[in-house]
């Protein structure tokens, strides 16, 4: 609705995600909604946090998942 809802970014671990076939450093941080669907979002760095990939569940399976297959941002 129109009322705003507090998130909470919580920092789980660093990973690499494949980008057009190079590895790219991220911050993988879970999306705390208080919420049933879980949300995260993996973040660049170095592509000035940037989302290069997200991940959504409910009830331990996947709804939505994507990977950012290119970018116009130089590191």
């Amino acid at each position: 609705g129109d009322q705003l809802r507090p998130y909470r970014f919580v920092l789980e671990q660093a990973e690499t995600v494949i980008i057009g076939g190079q590895p790219v450093q991220s911050l993988r941080y879970f999306i705390d909604r208080k919420s049933s669907r879980q949300l995260y979002y993996w973040l660049s760095p170095k592509l000035d946090y940037l989302v290069v990939k997200f991940k959504q569940l409910r009830k331990g399976k996947v709804k939505a998942e994507g990977v950012l297959t290119r970018s116009s941002i130089n590191p």
